[in-house]
């Protein structure tokens, strides 16, 4: 999304209001007697701040939601008390009045869930929200196009041609396009350079650059991905058997772990000119994939950040001169004000620049970058601020480094000259 329009004002405010009346007013639990320690228990308001220490003047380093549940490790002063704490282990406190002991009917859909919700894009005509799952009930909203809205995965419901809204009411399926997520998966512990495929390619030429052994011709798809050898003297992309249009491919070349970046840490770079991301442990590459970047009009900042917010899932707003609005999307970590790394399930683009300024993911490869992103989610929380919580947090590098020539000595892992023809499969 472009910088600073995660959300409108309105709604940001609102966000910020809701936990702050809820801690504020103290809701009860009906007079139910909390246990003692340790015990689970459910958000029941709709969202509420963990705080580092057991005090409204702490830093705020979480963010639940309701239903999301907690395990409560021990209580300040007690678990009795009418305005007392919840203690979250090491990671924080809350008040006791926010939570529940009542299971919720629907559990929300926890972390690690690659689609949390159905989605779907309002048609032109809008759609109409309804009490009740049928044509002649009550309208009680109307959504605009080209919204993207998120709905309950009820399979039943789905078949009978409806779908439900988290906040309730049901829509027709007949009033939204289902968004389907594309089937992009990258490259796990990949040796590089690589190449991905970013259209199907009918036929890979022979090289005429005196590579041993060329295969014959074939077809290879978007997607697929080859072990690389350099470039020609045409600039073809030189893979075991023969070389694939420059054009077609986008390539994946090893970074050297960045300045204040320490052995070991999590990392990634995100290369523009190329719209590829590597994730990396240390010096050791564990992911390489398509990604999609911003516009010229609206480009991702350059530069060396680390995630400030991670959140299972968020709703995006854009200005009022391109009022878009996403929501619940999912696996997000935000790294430099309103721009993130996150997954997108409405467009199947990856290796092109297509954004508002964050960075793309496919749903497979955000949700496995979300929970190999430091630091780890604690038990129910929906949201996490790492730098309050004073937890280290994933590092972002995003630059622009147009490859014009494979260099020898970044290309130790690659496949040897006289390798035989080798396609890895799309994921």
């Amino acid at each position: 999304m472009k910088e600073g329009e995660r959300m409108g004002r309105a709604a940001w405010t609102l966000l910020l209001l809701v936990p702050l009346l809820a801690e504020a007013q103290g809701a009860s639990d009906g007079g139910v007697k909390l246990p003692s320690a340790p015990f689970q228990a459910w958000v029941k308001v709709q969202s509420a701040y963990v705080r580092l220490e057991p005090s409204l003047n702490a830093p705020e380093v979480g963010l639940v939601m309701r239903d999301d549940a907690l395990e409560v490790t021990g209580c300040v002063p007690s678990c009795d008390a009418p305005s007392g704490w919840a203690l979250l282990g090491e990671d924080g406190a809350i008040r006791l009045s926010n939570l529940t002991l009542t299971p919720p009917a629907r559990a929300t859909p926890p972390p690690g869930v690659e689609m949390p919700y159905v989605y779907g894009t309002v048609k032109k005509a809008g759609a109409a929200v309804r009490v009740e799952p049928r044509p002649n009930a009550r309208v009680v909203e109307r959504e605009q196009p080209p919204h993207v809205l998120a709905f309950h995965n009820e399979p039943e419901l789905l078949d009978g041609g409806w779908l439900e809204r988290p906040a309730g009411g049901y829509v027709s399926t007949s009033d939204v396009r289902i968004d389907r997520p594309s089937s992009l998966e990258g490259e796990h512990f990949p040796s590089l350079p690589l190449a991905f495929l970013i259209r199907d390619t009918q036929q890979v030429a022979a090289s005429d650059a005196g590579v041993p052994d060329a295969g014959e011709p074939f077809t290879a798809h978007k997607y697929e991905r080859f072990p690389v050898q350099g470039l020609d003297k045409a600039g073809r992309v030189l893979v075991p058997g023969g070389t694939l249009p420059r054009g077609n491919v986008r390539l994946v070349l090893p970074r050297e772990r960045p300045a204040g970046v320490k052995p070991g840490e999590r990392w990634v770079h995100v290369e523009l000119s190329e719209q590829v991301l590597t994730a990396y442990e240390g010096d050791t590459p564990v992911l390489a994939t398509l990604v999609s970047t911003g516009k010229p009009s609206t480009p991702t900042r350059e530069g060396r950040f680390r995630v400030w917010y991670k959140v299972v899932h968020d709703t995006m707003h854009g200005p009022e001169s391109n009022p878009y609005v996403v929501e619940e999307v999912p696996h997000t970590l935000f790294f430099h004000r309103g721009q993130a790394l996150h997954g997108a399930f409405w467009h199947d683009s990856f290796g092109r620049a297509v954004t508002h300024g964050c960075v793309n993911l496919s749903v497979k490869d955000a949700t496995w970058l979300f929970a190999w992103a430091p630091p780890a989610l604690p038990q129910g929380f929906h949201a996490y601020w790492p730098e309050p919580a004073r937890r280290p947090s994933l590092w972002v590098l995003v630059e622009r480094r147009p490859v014009s020539r494979i260099d020898p000595d970044a290309c130790k892992t690659c496949a040897p000259r006289s390798s035989p023809a080798q396609v890895l499969p799309p994921r």
